[in-house]
């Protein structure tokens, strides 16, 4: 994790997590395996979202309880 308030919420049993930017998966808490790279990347994520790769400014916010998602851009 690098980045103010990146992986905020994160606890011991998340694994394999790559946050980089402000506020990069602020919401994660248990999900597994995902990178999120820019600020806001993967920022509201939903206890289900799993496998996921969110890169650029908001990409990936808010998104639905679903795994194995890519959003590239902003």
């Amino acid at each position: 994790m690098l980045g103010v308030g990146a992986g905020a919420a994160l606890q011991a049993t998340a694994d394999n997590n790559v946050l980089i930017g402000r506020n990069a998966g602020t919401l994660l808490s248990t999900q597994d395996n995902n990178i999120a790279i820019g600020r806001n990347a993967f920022d509201a994520t939903s206890p289900g979202s799993l496998q996921c790769v969110a890169i650029g400014t908001n990409a990936l916010g808010a998104t639905p309880s679903s795994g194995n998602t890519v959003a590239i851009g902003h």
